[in-house]
């Protein structure tokens, strides 16, 4: 008959201390070692231990952000302040890039904010290298050093362009969970785990502070720890 799934938490949440005393207690390991405990046994109670936690090999225990979420809420803060840096630069000093780089453009909260920077990007790599725009190249990269001095170089339309890929690029579906059957069926495992090495290291102890430190009996207030156990 399976054990009850209270019996099967509580197990969950004895087992680390189990394993932490065997660890860090080396008259417990050696003791437990006479018994057939073995590095092989430390490693499965670990990982019996993450499979009843939840974790799927392979899948980051702490969900990664979403890459297109990122650049989307990254886009969206700069569009306004972008723009406007744009217009400050060129305005004045080149009116007729500021013409052709800004027409229509306006800031806008959302995913519209993505249509709106690739634009803009799209219209300062016509400046760089634009076929139609060779009559006008002299005058248009001296506009793109403006901007560079002001802080939109290369490097920061590149930055740009790889946030604009990244937020039209669909998030990919999250690994599936464990199912509530995988996980009653990994903490069984984990039951059956412990009953055996807990058995085991109540036969292989004789001293009560080292079953007190793996967290199989609980320290009595008239007796000392270090006590040896009743061999009766």
């Amino acid at each position: 008959m399976s054990p009850s799934r209270s019996t099967l938490d509580r197990t969950y949440d004895r087992v680390p201390r189990f394993l932490r005393g065997i660890a860090t207690r080396p008259e417990i390991a050696a003791a437990l070692a006479a018994r057939g405990y073995r590095p092989e046994d430390h490693a499965e109670g670990w990982d019996l231990v993450h499979r009843a936690a939840g974790l799927v090999p392979g899948v980051p225990a702490v969900p990664m952000p979403n890459p297109s979420a990122y650049a989307l809420t990254t886009l969206d803060a700069w569009d306004e302040s972008g723009l406007r840096l744009v217009d400050a630069c060129l305005a004045r000093r080149h009116p007729d890039q500021h013409a052709f780089v800004l027409g229509g453009l306006k800031a806008v909260a959302g995913p519209g904010a993505v249509i709106v920077v690739r634009t803009l990007l799209e219209r300062l790599d016509a400046l760089d290298t634009g076929e139609d725009r060779a009559a006008t190249r002299q005058a248009d990269h001296a506009a793109l050093a403006t901007l560079a001095a002001r802080g939109i170089d290369a490097g920061e339309r590149d930055r740009l362009w790889t946030l604009v890929q990244q937020a039209q690029t669909p998030a990919p579906l999250p690994p599936a969970p464990l199912d509530e059957t995988a996980l009653v069926a990994a903490l069984e495992d984990l039951y059956a785990w412990y009953k055996e090495w807990s058995e085991i290291a109540r036969i292989a102890l004789r001293k009560r502070s080292h079953l007190i430190t793996l967290g199989l009996v609980r320290r009595a207030r008239s007796q000392r720890p270090d006590a040896d156990l009743d061999p009766s």
